[in-house]
Formats: C-alpha cells, structure tokens, sequence
C-alpha cells in the first residue's frame, strides 16, 4: 500500500498527537499529499507513522469536527474538482483510512 502512495504522491502524512505533530492547516497543500487515518480508539500504528513523512493534528474548535465529519468535506471538495476540473484551484488529496 505504501509503495503505490509513495509513487503517486510527494508526502505522506499520517494523523498523531505527538509533540513533533502539525497542524492541519501547516500542511503545504500546493503538494501532492495523502493523509492516513487511524481509528479513533488506536490511532495510526507506530510501523505506519515511520513510513510517512511527518505527523499532523486537526485542531479542535467548538463544535468539534469529528473524522467522519472531515472526510465527508474531502468528499465534497473532490466532488467539486472532478466538476470543475483543475482550472478550480483544489489540491490533489487523497485520505487513507486504516
């Protein structure tokens, strides 16, 4: 699974609360990147985390956004793309789940 991330995309971010851990929206999107989810009970396995390039955090406002909630707006935002082609602007995201 990593070999095929890694030859389609420049970085690989998995999520973690660590202290070398980034915000969200620190995240260069005018990259290539794919995002790895953990479950919210285990979170990303430590073999996971070495293979990616770095960490990152969504911060947490009132109300809260859940992981469901922020893949459903990846969701959407993809949808838009394909309807507006690349001339919209959005960056290529892809959102792994594991």
């Amino acid at each position: 699974c990593f070999k095929k991330l890694r030859s389609q995309y420049e970085k690989i971010f998995s999520t973690h609360l660590g202290s070398d851990s980034i915000s969200l929206y620190d995240i260069n999107f005018t990259e290539s990147i794919a995002l790895v989810f953990g479950n919210e009970h285990a979170g990303v396995s430590e073999e996971i985390r070495k293979l990616c390039d770095g960490n990152f955090i969504i911060p947490q406002f009132e109300p809260s956004i859940t992981l469901e909630t922020f893949l459903e707006v990846q969701r959407i935002w993809h949808f838009l793309f394909w309807i507006h082609g690349e001339n919209w602007g959005a960056p290529r995201i892809t959102c792994l789940v594991i």
